[in-house]
């Protein structure tokens, strides 16, 4: 007997499914396959979903935020999830009677998982309309078709006009270093003067958009929507806020008013039309820069009685807790419609590069599972509503505690539907609590300027 034969005959046969045709072996093995994959995914959600501790090492890998804590309990998982289908692969495709039934009762099992995790809410329960908080008035669209002449994407003439940053000096003073700015500005006196000159076209642009009482904010609730620069209004208070200190240490208290109330004036008017967080903490950056500035005037300057009459106009109002509300929803009213048409992939790795289109896409294609759009959404609101409740009562001290509590309920919530949402949402919180915060601090700086205005009676 040959060594052929020999090995022939020491291996067992392996057993035949008599009457079975290759195209029902065909499809014995694709449900086979697919239900172990199914159950492995299931199972994963259902580890993570019941352990804070699992969760809190894979949901990052999801939502892509931060890098686990738990690394080798996270390789771990990952190593649970790759060996499980093929173990259970093994077992199903080794099964020698019943396996159709078995195949059967797993895929009615998983099939209903599978739908109750993709459903979703019925509709988004906006807390109030973008209209409510930013009513229209008759010269909105006009205003704010002066206020996008220097957009992030404008690129006619007169955005051409517009002295571009890399004309400018690096100079990134700030009036809130105190005495370091000033010795910075006298440092720098000539390059930001010369950048002043270059900012004329700019200057003049303010001087229009100031002529308005309100600027309107229309921008359009969709990703493709055009939004104010950052960089173009904070290189003109800057430089503005500069040149307003040089000339009150010259002694030009009148002038050094003149300059700046400009910027006082506008970083007002940007906010409470807003429709955008972006465009309203830009506001709030040009109103506190130029209220530092103000105080630096009193302190070095001494005012004519026009000029302190100026000031503490521009000063006057006050938005309040309205305004502390406004804060904390309007970003999430504002981006609800469009919130709801996005996957996980969409979110997690937006405008990435090919490399990452796979992940993209698979995150997509398991978003139903992972992601309720509408559900998400509606949690968002909600617990920013009671965060802007808490806003509105000034009851935020010390930042970070409101946000804390919140991101532990979402913690504590067990179970395996929404999970990568529910990390989502949690991602939100911190970043609207520091605004609200910091527009009480603006607020009290404001209260406190006027104060000392009012004890400081103007120069004759």
């Amino acid at each position: 007997m040959n060594a052929p034969e020999t090995a022939a005959s020491l291996t067992p046969p392996t057993p035949a499914r008599s009457g079975e045709a290759p195209g029902w072996r065909l499809l014995r093995y694709a449900l086979a396959i697919g239900l172990a994959l199914a159950l492995t995914f299931l199972l994963g959600l259902a580890i993570a979903g019941w352990s804070l501790t699992v969760r809190s090492a894979v949901l990052p890998l999801l939502t892509g935020w931060s890098r686990p804590p738990e690394a080798p309990l996270a390789a771990g998982l990952m190593a649970f999830l790759l060996l499980t289908p093929m173990v259970l692969l093994a077992l199903l495709l080794r099964l020698r009677r019943g396996v159709w039934a078995v195949l059967g009762g797993g895929w009615v099992v998983v099939i209903p998982t599978f739908v109750w995790l993709a459903w979703d809410d019925t509709e988004v329960r906006l807390p109030v309309t973008c209209e409510e908080l930013a009513p229209p008035f008759p010269e909105a669209e006009k205003s704010y078709a002066v206020l996008m002449r220097y957009s992030e994407r404008s690129s006619g003439q007169q955005a051409k006009g517009f002295a571009s940053p890399d004309k400018l000096s690096p100079w990134t003073g700030n009036p809130d270093k105190g005495e370091a700015w000033r010795a910075d500005i006298v440092k720098n006196r000539t390059t930001l003067e010369a950048d002043w000159a270059l900012l004329a076209p700019g200057r003049q642009w303010w001087a229009e958009l100031n002529a308005f009482e309100q600027i309107g904010d229309l921008t359009p609730p969709n990703l493709k929507a055009d939004f104010i620069s950052f960089q173009v209004w904070y290189s003109m208070a800057q430089r503005c806020c500069a040149i307003a200190g040089l000339q009150a240490l010259d002694g030009q208290g009148d002038a050094a008013v003149a300059t700046l109330l400009p910027a006082l004036q506008l970083g007002r008017k940007l906010q409470p039309a807003s429709r955008t967080l972006i465009r309203t903490l830009i506001g709030r950056a040009v109103e506190k820069m130029a209220m530092q500035t103000a105080s630096f005037i009193l302190d070095h300057a001494t005012l004519s009685a026009s000029a302190w009459a100026q000031l503490t106009a521009a000063l006057a109002g006050d938005d309040g807790a309205a305004g502390a509300r406004r804060l904390v929803l309007m970003e999430p009213v504002f981006w609800a419609p469009i919130s709801v048409q996005m996957r996980l992939g969409d979110i997690v790795t937006p405008q990435q590069p090919k490399r990452s289109s796979l992940a993209h896409k698979w995150l997509n294609l398991l978003s139903p599972f992972l992601y309720n759009t509408r559900a998400s959404t509606n949690l968002r609101l909600e617990l920013l509503s009671r965060l802007a409740k808490l806003a509105e009562a000034r009851a935020l001290k010390p930042v970070g505690t409101l946000g804390d509590a919140l991101k532990a309920d979402l913690r504590r919530q067990h179970g395996m539907k929404n999970l990568a949402g529910r990390k989502i949402v949690q991602q939100a919180l911190f970043s609207f609590e520091k605004a609200a915060q910091s527009y009480w601090e603006t607020q009290d700086m404001r209260v406190a300027l006027r104060e000392r205005l009012a004890a400081l009676p103007p120069q004759p």
